[in-house]
């Protein structure tokens, strides 16, 4: 897993807390807020004894470590945001085949703001694998009116002697009791969601040990920069000129010594015939850590399955490119049917059925 020593050391961002509000109206807000059962994210502490007679299971990785590498560690960002970017980025609409309930579905983005939803649904489902969105519903008319993203890091999923998901729970810390929120209320979304497992695991988790070696990898090569970035110089006093040998007297060397040792950019010498001022070259110290860095990168590329081109890295010819983006996009289409088919049953399906328009299939 990643070394967070490394990812403090090597980037050290400020703190960013981010508050978001996702109702409607303001009048609402009340009425809306009474029916999400989860609770916020603070000061949580990590739940690792869960109950398993209770079919309670625990999260396949750890969540916050995956977070904090995409939140630090730029070349994971800017992948998850590819991602994003092309699955979601042109937009989408909803279809039924009826004209009054596209018009609803319509109205429905827009009042609920559900692009902004599933945006950030991408960004936080794709590196992790699994997120839930809790939904409340009006009273009178049983529709959607309200969506609220639940903290990842607190989320658990249960399931039954057969494996099947059963519920879904909010822990947090050791002493609070958990918050059941019942399948009928909430969306779950799982991203690359092995079978025998109820969690997805995303696209992050099987890239981390690649992360840790290209800060390594990073850390040793400007540890040596470092080093041997300058050109010292090296002073030789006295030698055999001809037939006659120069010997310096030892205060001559120790005076040298001293002069380099303040010697700047605008220091200049002269020296007699038995001196001699040579520069150290280290050579091409970064060569050294070229092979395995880039092997390590590549290993990074192929893990999360995006061309190095879209990354702004890599030279390759434009028929392997076609290909690699062709590989890519086929990719995207995998993970956003993920991503429309829990959107289609769990949120728009449930509109639908709360409107009288339970025999139409809605299709993003």
């Amino acid at each position: 897993m990643v070394n967070f020593n490394l990812l403090k050391n090597i980037i050290n961002p400020k703190k960013i807390l981010e508050k978001h509000n996702f109702f409607i109206k303001a009048s609402d807000a009340a009425i809306i807020s009474e029916q999400f059962k989860s609770v916020d994210e603070e000061q949580q502490k990590n739940w690792t004894n869960l109950m398993q007679d209770q079919g309670i299971v625990d999260h396949p990785f750890d969540y916050e470590q995956v977070t904090q590498t995409v939140t630090k560690f730029g070349p994971a960002r800017a992948s998850i945001d590819k991602y994003h970017d092309f699955i979601l980025g042109p937009g989408f609409y909803v279809q039924t085949g009826d004209k009054r309930a596209d018009q609803l579905l319509e109205d429905i983005n827009i009042q609920l703001g559900m692009y902004d939803l599933f945006s950030r649904v991408l960004k936080g489902g794709l590196p992790l694998g699994t997120i839930v969105v809790e939904l409340s519903t009006d009273e009178k008319t049983k529709t959607i009116n309200g969506t609220k993203i639940v903290s990842p890091n607190t989320v658990y999923i249960k399931k039954d002697d057969k494996g099947n998901v059963i519920g879904v729970i909010q822990k947090l810390g050791r002493t609070q009791e958990p918050v059941d929120l019942p399948l009928d209320t909430t969306a779950l979304f799982t991203f690359n969601k092995m079978p025998g497992k109820v969690y997805g695991e995303g696209i992050m988790y099987c890239v981390m040990s690649t992360i840790n070696e290209i800060l390594e990898i990073r850390k040793h090569m400007l540890t040596m920069i470092r080093r041997k970035a300058n050109s010292p110089i090296v002073a030789t006093l006295g030698g055999q000129f001809g037939d006659k040998f120069v010997e310096p007297a030892a205060g001559d060397v120790t005076s040298m010594g001293k002069e380099l040792e303040t010697l700047t950019n605008k220091t200049e010498y002269a020296v007699d015939y038995a001196t001699s001022l040579k520069v150290l070259d280290f050579g091409p110290v970064a060569e050294k850590f070229s092979y395995v860095l880039n092997n390590a990168w590549e290993m990074f590329y192929v893990s999360m399955q995006i061309p190095e081109v879209l990354m702004g890295k890599g030279n390759i010819a434009e028929g392997l490119g076609d290909v690699q983006m062709d590989a890519f996009q086929r990719r995207v289409v995998s993970l956003r049917e993920e991503f429309e088919k829990v959107a289609e049953e769990s949120i728009y399906r449930k509109i639908l059925d709360a409107n009288g328009f339970n025999h139409l299939k809605p299709e993003i």
